[in-house]
C-alpha cells in the first residue's frame, strides 16, 4: 500500500517524499523541471519547503486536477482499455491510489508558495490526456505567483520538445535566463 512514513495515503506523498529526499541530497537553490502526474507530488514537494531553495519550477503536461477525468483518458488513449465497466473501476482505483483530497491540499500547497514565485507551466491545447484546465485547475488559488504559461496550440501530451522545438526551447531558455542565476 502507498503510506508513507507519517501515515499520509497515496501514490503521490511517496513521490513528494523521494522528490524531497533528492532536494535535501543538493545544496544550495534548485530548478525544478517535472513532467505529467510527478508534477503534482514536485508541488507537494516545493509547498513543504515554502519554495526556501528553489529558485523557479518548469512544469510541462502537469501538475494537474481532474484526476478521475485524465485518468480515464490515460486508460482509454494510451492503455487503450476498452471495456468501459473495466476502465471505470481502474479509474476510481488509480484514483484511491494516487491518493484522495488533491483538491484540497492544492489550496493549501498555493497559500504556501511565496509571492512571485517563477512558474512556467507548458500544456499541449490538444493535450487528449491532461487537458489545459486541468492544469489551469491547479494554480487557480495561486495569485501571488509569478505564472507564465506556454501553451502550444497543436500540442498534444508532454510532445512539446519533440514537435514544437521552435517554440518549446526558447521559450524555456527565455524563462531560464530571467529565473536563475548562471554558476
Amino acid at each position: 500500500l502507498p503510506i508513507t512514513g507519517d501515515l499520509k495515503f497515496g501514490a503521490r506523498h511517496i513521490w513528494a517524499g523521494q522528490i524531497e529526499a533528492i532536494l535535501n541530497a543538493i545544496p544550495g537553490k534548485k530548478i525544478l523541471y517535472t513532467f505529467s502526474m510527478p508534477s503534482t507530488a514536485a508541488f507537494e514537494a516545493i509547498a513543504n519547503r515554502k519554495a526556501e531553495d528553489i529558485s523557479a519550477w518548469v512544469c510541462d503536461g502537469g501538475p494537474f486536477g481532474q484526476i478521475l477525468r485524465c485518468t480515464w483518458n490515460l486508460l482509454t488513449h494510451e492503455q487503450k482499455i476498452e471495456s468501459k465497466i473495466l476502465r471505470a473501476a481502474s479509474t476510481g482505483l488509480s484514483y484511491f491510489f494516487f491518493g484522495l483530497g488533491l483538491e484540497k491540499q492544492v489550496q493549501q500547497w498555493s497559500r504556501s508558495l511565496p509571492k512571485d514565485f517563477p512558474i512556467f507551466s507548458i500544456r499541449g491545447e490538444k493535450d487528449p490526456l491532461v487537458p489545459p484546465s486541468a492544469i489551469e485547475d491547479m494554480f487557480a488559488e495561486a495569485d501571488q505567483v509569478d505564472l507564465k504559461v506556454l501553451t502550444l496550440p497543436d500540442g498534444g501530451h508532454l510532445d512539446g520538445l519533440k514537435n514544437f522545438p521552435d517554440l518549446y526551447k526558447p521559450a524555456v531558455e527565455r524563462f531560464l535566463k530571467r529565473s536563475a542565476k548562471p554558476v
